[in-house]
């Protein structure tokens, strides 16, 4: 009897090790959702293909993954809304993140929601143009706006609006453009939404490297401009 309740223990640990190792093998998550991959549910969002969005480069920092992107006009009645589901490999804490074209001086606003379970899980208004956002090419690379010395071009950034704690499984992803106002009128610097791609993800030591060696624009190092 002894013996059978010792195996039975050696047996219950091993479990717990296959289990834990099992945990420590999961890879860190890079999920990339394109922009242009999001379905239009309502509204004006349209795909805008490389040479009619702002920055039409293939150097550097001014491109667009896969050379296309997802645009809004300036001002929207009501609301424009696009979706896209992905699928989360493992539970954990995901960093939400968004790449963009940003206008010097301009508000390029838009909603980024994550629902998951018939619940919000997450949602947060992104390119306001007082929020920080990640910049290229700048000694202080997470400031509200960036103008460079050859002037107040190559505005792509990336942005980072918090974590939000995921289960496995499927999630959606939406995308909503709606008015850009400036108290109770419509906002005169607003310019087009151009969203390129949204990214969660729980790489933080990726994202560390990235700030850490990117020579241009960090986390770009994670994108390809093949189209």
């Amino acid at each position: 009897m002894r013996y059978s309740a010792g195996l039975v223990a050696v047996c219950g640990v091993l479990i717990a090790l296959m289990g834990a190792a099992a945990v420590a093998q999961e890879k860190p998550v890079r999920l990339i959702a394109e922009a242009e991959d999001f379905r239009v549910e309502k509204g004006p969002w349209r795909i805008v293909p490389y040479r009619e969005n702002y920055y039409a480069s293939t150097f550097a920092i001014a491109f667009l993954s896969r050379k296309a992107c997802l645009g809004a006009p300036e001002q929207v009645e009501g609301s424009a809304v696009a979706v896209q589901e992905v699928q989360v490999p493992h539970a954990g804490q995901y960093h939400v993140l968004a790449r963009y074209e940003q206008p010097c001086n301009f508000s390029v606003e838009f909603t980024v929601e994550i629902e998951q379970g018939g619940q919000v899980l997450f949602r947060e208004l992104y390119g306001r143009l007082e929020d920080p956002k990640i910049w290229a090419l700048s000694d202080q690379p997470v400031v509200p706006m960036v103008r460079y010395f050859w002037g107040g071009t190559d505005n792509i950034v990336w942005q980072d609006r918090g974590t939000v704690k995921l289960s496995e499984g499927q999630a959606t992803v939406r995308l909503i453009a709606g008015p850009q106002m400036e108290g109770p009128v419509p906002r005169l610097n607003a310019a087009e939404r151009h969203v390129d791609v949204i990214c969660l993800t729980d790489d933080t030591a990726g994202m560390a490297v990235q700030r850490e060696k990117a020579r241009y624009l960090e986390l770009d190092g994670w994108l390809v401009q093949d189209g």
